[in-house]
């Protein structure tokens, strides 16, 4: 898998878990078991996805990915 690859999977993902986060936050006024501790755990789930995806791709714009790759071509 290229570098870029990984990261239009990241970005993929990213979206994928911005989507479900909205989506969540969306029902929870919807709620029909009251299930606030539940609820929030997810939201917190979905939050962290999101956060590690984005310092996945931090990284990979870093450059540090790329300098490695070229080091193990070369």
């Amino acid at each position: 898998m290229t570098v870029e690859q990984i990261r239009q999977q990241c970005e993929l993902n990213k979206k994928f878990n911005i989507q479900q986060k909205v989506n969540l936050y969306n029902f929870k006024d919807q709620k029909l078991d009251g299930s606030k501790k539940n609820w929030s755990n997810a939201l917190s789930v979905y939050s962290t996805k999101i956060q590690l995806l984005e310092q996945i791709l931090e990284y990979i714009d870093g450059g540090a990915v790329s300098i490695n790759n070229s080091f193990i071509n070369n």
